[in-house]
């Protein structure tokens, strides 16, 4: 019997082994099966927009199914630019509960990919995900562009021309510039002309945006170049440099013609020498005669020896325009003869259409640096008169005061009116001119601050001649604190059809007004009115440095303060508020005022407006011999477009 039941229970043993051995997992009691997968699910309700405007915001809901402890939705949101995604009114809802998001107010480019994320609180591998792009106003600057900048980079010049391709839709392509500089290498100015490499640029809904340029330096090095912008219209934008690199501002002008220039062009010239002393040149080229100079004039305003005085002489010149390239440049070579003249000088002429060309020095041998514009003169070349410079002008004009060994750069700010009356006269005419040191009759220096009237022609005081290729001599005389007579030159260089001038400001016959600059002149509409939206740009110079500001504002007497937008300012971190006031205008169409700027670092100061009519005009700072002011600053503003119908 033992026996017996030995054997049934090996039997059984054996049984149970080949039991397990065959698929015996789906018996092992010591591992139950999983619990049933959970139901748990996040869908949008309704489903998300996937783009949006940078001005605009969206509401997004997430509904959690089958949340038994109702926990709730979880939000994030991420993108490429890390720490610039925007924002979301909360980052936890109940389900079904509604968040908003905020995008960027800025970008990289024109756009910017972004997920939103709507997480199951009870359980994050349950989640939704809204894919959504985040779109500028990039498509207003659409096409090929030259960019000029001119400035300095605190102590010489820095000048900076080119031609560049915008597609719309935030990404520079193909294109090319040339720089002017001192290389501290050689301590002499050098030329490069390079390719640009690509790039991307943004705009805001309020104009504003950033220009950011890929190329290399002159040692083949991959450099980046950024400017802040301010849209005007589609073919034009206000730049300037927000790098901190240099003191530069300028213009972006779409190109509309690659034309070779024919006929006469006025044109004016700012730069120094490597002391540097400053020099200023203008004058009227007629391309058609140029290799001989026939109807071709050239004035050069310069200070060689730093005698605190302006020698200006006028040169015979003569050369050849080349035909464009396929990026629409000409090469002007010119040679400038006469006592004190600067002798040979090269520019690379970059073409924005049949009536401008923006130029700047190439040869890289000359111990000078220029940069500049060309105006034509149209059917008018060689047929000007005194009747040809007639009416109301209103000029601005940056330059340095030659009364510092150096002198400073940008030392000089000087706008004014004047009404020619198309017989020898000026009548009505003003001037705010500022320099950061006059030289007093003691010889000592101070900050130079002329708010002053112009006597009258037909009262013995201020006159002007013109000549046949369009160049008007002005001899102005002041009626300023106690002198008798402080007399200053300028010299406007007409252009087509009566219409602007370029003007070089050739300063005082003695060395108590010691300052030279190139500027610009337009002619005004009466009544001068300020009204809407305005793009503008300055810059901001004193004994300790240099700024620049450009921004948008508004101008609206019905609001308070009347002057209101925003602004960047490369002394500054991120944007600023602006306010400002500006009263009527006076007799000359003067409007004084006020501008302000809140931020990082604020800025406040007294300025005049003087408007050309109501789409733009010139701003100066007014308050430098005040005590805590010892700065300068000159300005442009011009309307702007709204980039979009709820933009403001």
């Amino acid at each position: 019997m033992p026996t017996r039941r030995w054997v049934l229970l090996l039997l059984l043993a054996m049984t149970l082994v080949v039991v397990a051995g065959c698929g015996g997992g789906t018996t092992n009691v010591q591992n139950p099966p999983p619990p049933p997968q959970s139901k748990l699910s996040v869908a949008f309700q309704p489903a998300p927009a996937t783009s949006l405007l940078i001005n605009a915001t969206t509401d997004l809901t997430a509904v959690v199914s089958e949340d038994p402890g109702n926990y709730g939705v979880d939000w994030s949101v991420t993108c490429h630019s890390v720490g610039n995604c925007g924002t979301l009114s909360s980052s936890h809802s109940d389900s079904g509960q509604t968040v908003t998001y905020y995008p960027p107010q800025t970008l990289l480019g024109n756009s910017e990919p972004v997920n939103i994320v709507a997480f199951a609180t009870a359980d994050h591998t349950k989640n939704a995900v809204a894919p959504m792009t985040v779109l500028a106003f990039g498509s207003i600057l659409k096409g090929v562009y030259v960019i000029q900048v001119n400035g300095n980079d605190g102590t010489y010049p820095y000048n900076l021309t080119g031609v560049v391709s915008l597609d719309g839709n935030g990404n520079i392509g193909s294109g090319q510039q040339t720089l002017d500089f001192l290389d501290p290498q050689t301590a002499a100015y050098t030329s490069l002309t390079t390719p640009i490499a690509g790039g991307s640029y943004f705009v805001g809904p309020d104009g504003r945006g950033t220009i950011t340029i890929s190329t290399t330096d002159n040692t083949g090095t991959q450099v980046t170049e950024q400017y802040g912008l301010v849209v005007l219209f589609s073919s034009q934008a206000l730049v300037a440099d927000m790098s901190n690199q240099t003191f530069s501002t300028g213009t972006l002008d779409r190109q509309a013609s690659t034309t070779a220039p024919t006929g006469g062009y006025a044109f004016a010239l700012n730069g120094a020498d490597t002391t540097p002393s400053p020099l200023a040149i203008g004058g009227v080229l007629n391309v058609d005669n140029i290799a001989t100079g026939a109807n071709s004039l050239v004035d050069q305003v310069y200070d060689p020896s730093q005698s605190h005085t302006q020698t200006l002489v006028s040169c015979k010149p003569k050369g050849s325009v080349s035909q464009p390239d396929v990026n629409g440049v000409v090469t002007v070579d010119l040679t400038l003869t006469g006592k004190n003249c600067i002798g040979s000088v090269q520019l690379a002429g970059y073409i924005v259409d049949d009536m401008h060309v923006k130029l700047i020095e190439t040869d890289s041998n000359s111990n000078f640096s220029l940069s500049g514009i060309a105006i034509g003169q149209g059917s008018a070349t060689g047929s000007f008169d005194l009747a040809s410079f007639n009416g109301t002008y209103v000029w601005g004009v940056l330059g340095v005061e030659t009364t510092d060994n150096p002198p400073p750069l940008s030392s000089l700010t000087s706008v004014g009116t004047v009404t020619a009356d198309g017989t020898g006269n000026i009548q009505n005419g003003f001037t705010d001119t500022l320099m950061l040191a006059g030289l007093n009759p003691d010889g000592t220096t101070s900050p130079a601050q002329i708010s002053a009237p112009m006597i009258d022609g037909t009262d013995g005081g201020s006159t002007y001649q013109v000549d046949g290729y369009g160049v008007g001599r002005v001899i102005t005389t002041f009626k300023y604190q106690t002198k008798t007579s402080f007399n200053n030159r300028y010299i406007f260089y007409l252009t087509a059809n009566r219409g602007l001038a370029l003007v070089l400001d050739a300063g005082g016959n003695d060395k108590h007004d010691p300052a030279m600059g190139v500027g610009i002149a337009y002619p005004q509409t009466p009544p001068p009115s300020l009204s809407g939206p305005y793009g503008f740009s300055f810059t901001l110079a004193s004994s300790g440095g240099q700024a620049e500001v450009i921004g948008q504002m508004t101008a609206d007497v019905t609001k308070g303060p009347p002057l209101f937008g925003a602004a960047d300012y490369s002394a500054s971190v991120g944007s600023m508020s602006l306010s400002g006031s500006y009263g009527d205008p006076d007799s000359y169409g003067r409007m004084q005022g006020t501008l302000d700027l809140s931020g990082n670092n604020p800025l406040s100061t007294a300025m005049v407006y003087y408007p050309v009519d109501s789409d733009h005009g010139f701003f100066v700072e007014s308050d430098l011999v005040n005590p805590g002011s010892g700065q300068v600053a000159l300005g442009y503003f011009a309307r702007r477009v709204q980039v979009c119908d709820a933009c403001q």
